[in-house]
């Protein structure tokens, strides 16, 4: 669904070649939507991967502004390399699009590895592609369900990356109080974003709960196993 402008290869080679400490990178992404989404998102679009960058950007550190999305997405091979060597553990593997899951944050976990290498990251203007998003993708259901995910994504990916040897907790009462407040102040889709907030905060509690059964599983059956003759 993602049609890269003619040059977009070209540009990205050259991008690479002057710019030896440049790990991952992509561009400004354009939508084209089968049916205008309602009102109340455009402001939320990069939920759907648009990036309407006006200039490039460029960091050495993870910066927001400057980091790549995985469409059209661009990075060095030992990059490549080193997600891949890193993906071996299976809690890393919990992330990414499978079944009707939509979870997601793979591409942030390559740029953080670009950046753990001494690489730097970019979204650069010289790369142009249009992201085609039929229908469905800009029902509310599915856009708050795609908020949802997001969220419990981002809550999962902070979790892997403290190496965490319990599951993620349940929500810190105050939260819960302050969620409750403006849910009472809000209007309809304040209300609805605030309810998605509540159920990712529970989706990745069990995600991780059941990551970290799964794990206790496959050490216990580890450790029965007789050892190798010699």
């Amino acid at each position: 669904d993602n049609v890269l402008a003619a040059d977009y290869l070209a540009a990205a080679a050259e991008l690479f070649s002057k710019r030896a400490d440049l790990g991952v990178a992509s561009g400004r992404i354009l939508p084209e939507y089968e049916t205008p989404p309602p009102a109340w998102f455009l402001p939320h679009e990069s939920w759907l991967a648009v990036r309407r960058i006006e200039q490039s950007r460029w960091a050495n550190f993870f910066d927001s502004r400057a980091e790549p999305c995985g469409a059209g997405m661009c990075l060095r091979k030992e990059i490549a390399l080193g997600y891949a060597q890193k993906a071996v553990d299976a809690r890393q593997r919990i992330l990414g699009r499978r079944g009707d899951s939509l979870l997601s944050g793979e591409d942030i976990a390559i740029t953080k590895v670009a950046l753990s290498c001494g690489f730097s990251m970019g979204q650069f203007l010289e790369l142009q592609l249009t992201h085609i998003i039929p229908s469905r993708r800009v029902s509310e259901e599915y856009l708050f369900s795609l908020y949802r995910s997001i969220l419990a994504s981002g809550q999962v990916m902070s979790w892997l990356e403290n190496n965490n040897s319990t599951p993620l907790p349940g929500l810190n009462w105050r939260v819960y109080v302050k969620s409750v407040l403006r849910w009472i102040k809000g209007g309809r889709v304040e209300r609805r974003l605030v309810t998605e907030e509540l159920r990712a905060a529970r989706w990745a509690r069990k995600i991780t709960t059941d990551a970290m059964r799964e794990k206790s599983t496959t050490d216990a059956s580890a450790a029965l196993k007789p050892a190798t003759e010699p």
